[in-house]
């Protein structure tokens, strides 16, 4: 049944997001914390231009350096959004018509998608735009 490859993606890609978080966590930590003390020292540096063309250098450097970020979170921001979208989409669905089996691999499906699929840093912070907002707000 077409639904039933669907549960099947769903829960392949939930596991990947988790696979991806178990991997990569504690390396974009490392990575933030390190682009924290880039962006210190970029910010300072700064102060200390004189000519429009040193002014326009370190702003292509910034925009550089905060669009890294941007992708992860961008990344992780919508995949959590689009699995959100699914509650609604399976809740509409002709339940009557299903097999008992099939329901409740749906009520699960629903039970499952409810706690959003977020990446982290180093099992701590979400990694959402909230949280590039905040990073380059400092």
């Amino acid at each position: 049944m077409r639904i039933v490859k669907c549960i099947n993606e769903i829960q392949r890609s939930i596991r990947c997001a988790k696979l991806i978080e178990d991997i990569f966590s504690i390396t974009y930590l490392i990575q933030y914390v390190i682009l924290t003390g880039i962006l210190t020292g970029v910010l300072y540096t700064l102060l200390l231009l004189d000519t429009v063309l040193e002014y326009i250098v370190f702003g292509t450097i910034l925009s550089l350096i905060l669009l890294d970020p941007f992708c992860l979170c961008w990344f992780s921001q919508s995949f959590s959004e689009d699995l959100l979208k699914l509650i609604p989409v399976i809740f509409q669905m002709d339940w009557k018509n299903y097999p008992p089996y099939l329901r409740r691999k749906l009520v699960f499906m629903m039970a499952r998608l409810e706690k959003p699929v977020t990446l982290t840093l180093g099992n701590m912070i979400k990694v959402n735009l909230q949280f590039y907002v905040n990073v380059s707000l400092m």
